[in-house]
């Protein structure tokens, strides 16, 4: 009974994800290479950790989903496709990260302390955090490349790591 249930999971997995695959390269123009950079597994086991709500939304933001106003005009339940804070921006993804308005700001900031707190609890090496502040210091996305310490030793590792990264993020960010 165990094994049909892991040969179904495998069946469901592959079905799946050359679905998603197809989905991501030809409908939303995502790179081929960040297709294949993705840590499909890793996110699989990091997905039981988070809440349906968390599930929903990371799954959205990742596929480009997520309601921005520019989306839910697109999609007619919205009249505009304005900030819902500054009221003077297209709100897409760019927009959530790089608003201007002190309350946007204000939330970043608390996002982004949260997030730095997450990963120095889970020890996340010192390099990459240290990347992640660079570049998301002044709420406006951009290559990873700039920000990687020039004294570490491993600078090879953590540039292949760093240019798969920009890969992947640059549909979500427009870098």
């Amino acid at each position: 009974m165990h094994e049909l249930a892991n040969l179904e999971k495998m069946i469901h997995h592959h079905l799946y994800k050359s679905q998603i695959h197809r989905y991501l390269i030809h409908n939303k123009q995502y790179d081929k290479r960040a297709i294949d950079y993705i840590d499909w597994i890793g996110i699989e086991k990091a997905s039981t950790l988070l809440t349906n709500a968390e599930q929903i939304w990371v799954t959205k933001f990742v596929t480009s989903f997520h309601a921005t106003a520019k989306k839910m005009k697109e999609q007619k339940m919205w009249q505009t496709s304005l900030c819902p804070i500054c009221k003077s921006c297209v709100e897409d993804t760019f927009h959530l990260i790089a608003c201007n308005d002190t309350r946007a700001i204000e939330q970043y900031n608390k996002s982004t302390a949260k997030f730095f707190q997450h990963l120095n609890k889970t020890h996340t090496h010192p390099d990459i955090i240290s990347i992640f502040q660079q570049v998301l210091r002044n709420n406006s996305p951009s290559s990873s490349m700039n920000a990687i310490p020039i004294y570490n030793t491993n600078i090879l590792l953590l540039k292949e790591a760093v240019e798969e990264h920009d890969i992947i993020q640059r549909k979500n960010m427009h870098i």
